[in-house]
């Protein structure tokens, strides 16, 4: 696992490095994750272009965006795509309900996830995706994209499970700026991954078959497998 030390993110990360289960590992600079970069310095942009970076997916909602928008967006060198994907889990109750709430922004935001992978199989270098803290949204399509690459469970959960450590200072002063939403929200717990991707299995029978129900041509996720693998 990677992390790069961009100026003023605190959670932006690689998909390289993970073993694949036919052998080899997925590659590093072709997909990042990350936190809202909403403010980038130009070594940050310089660092990112030497990596051959050159699409932004945004996650968020247009309110999200007003109140803080993607400094790269209108950078020269990347092209910007905003595919809001809808995700609340202030109402929850029960750290149980987590997982199921990440796996009912598969069965709503299909067509939006169906667009980001074909986003991702068009790119013609890497992409940098991320929503507002880069653990929720970012990490239901970082799961996606580490099982469909052929990632083991355990790392994919792992995976998950780091934005916690890194986003720490920044969920406490969330947390104290709105009392009411229920502190298990802002962890990164093993279990909430678990369960969403034993409700995909489940109902899905994995990563694959959900994206083609979704509307992904095969064609566009062989693309987006061998961007991370080859």
């Amino acid at each position: 696992m990677k992390r790069y030390p961009l100026t003023h993110t605190m959670n932006t990360r690689d998909l390289g490095g993970y073993p694949l289960a036919g052998g080899g590992e997925t590659r590093f600079g072709r997909l990042l994750r990350s936190d809202a970069p909403i403010t980038v310095t130009p070594q940050d942009a310089g660092l990112l272009r030497d990596l051959k970076v050159t699409t932004v997916i945004d996650l968020r909602h247009g309110e999200e965006i007003a109140r803080n928008p993607c400094a790269l967006a209108g950078q020269p060198g990347f092209v910007y795509h905003n595919v809001p994907i809808h995700l609340s889990c202030n109402s929850l109750e029960d750290p149980s309900q987590v997982g199921g709430s990440y796996f009912q922004v598969l069965t709503e935001r299909a067509g939006d996830i169906a667009r980001i992978f074909a986003i991702i199989a068009a790119a013609p270098g890497g992409v940098l995706y991320h929503c507002t803290a880069g653990k929720d949204r970012t990490g239901i399509l970082s799961a996606l994209l580490l099982e469909l690459a052929g990632v083991a469970r355990a790392d994919i959960v792992a995976n998950y499970q780091v934005s916690y450590t890194y986003l720490e200072d920044f969920i406490r002063q969330v947390c104290i700026e709105n009392p009411d939403m229920p502190a298990f929200v802002g962890r990164s717990d093993p279990a909430y991954m678990n369960g969403f991707l034993d409700l995909l299995a489940q109902t899905y029978g994995g990563a694959r078959r959900y994206l083609l129900g979704a509307g992904v041509v095969e064609e566009d996720l062989d693309a987006v497998v061998r961007k991370l693998t080859k």
